[in-house]
């Protein structure tokens, strides 16, 4: 379980921006698709991390304030339906995760989603921290 004494496991999730695309899949990830569940997610502003695991610059903190995270089940049950990503960033919530109890999850279900293109740069990406069992 994830709580103020760690983590069991955690997982950095890359969604990469194209232009003038408003919704992301997350992909399919084979890690968190085995999950037995997510237990805590996170969101980085580029203040915080600026480049991604794989060298990619972090979005701008205009596109990381206007967008939101869904995570869905197999079930394809939207466990959390668009979250805004400004909720998720642990620094701007005293150093709290967003904690949460999600059955296991489809990956290529769970989307980034941002009403607006204006600000997206392509090849920037969101970077998602996951807390799972």
């Amino acid at each position: 379980m994830c709580n103020k004494e760690g983590t069991k496991r955690f997982r950095v999730v890359e969604v990469i921006c194209k232009a003038n695309q408003n919704e992301y899949s997350l992909l399919t990830d084979d890690i968190l698709n085995s999950a037995k569940r997510i237990v805590a997610i996170e969101a980085y502003r580029v203040a915080n991390v600026s480049l991604t695991p794989s060298s990619l610059a972090v979005v701008n903190d205009t596109v990381f304030a206007k967008s939101f995270l869904t995570m869905s089940t197999a079930a394809t049950d939207e466990m959390l339906n668009r979250i805004p990503f400004t909720d998720l960033d642990r620094k701007a919530n005293q150093g709290e995760l967003f904690f949460v109890d999600i059955p296991p999850i489809v990956a290529s279900k769970c989307k980034v989603f941002i009403p607006t293109t204006v600000g997206i740069v392509a090849g920037e990406a969101w970077l998602i921290g996951v807390h799972y069992e």
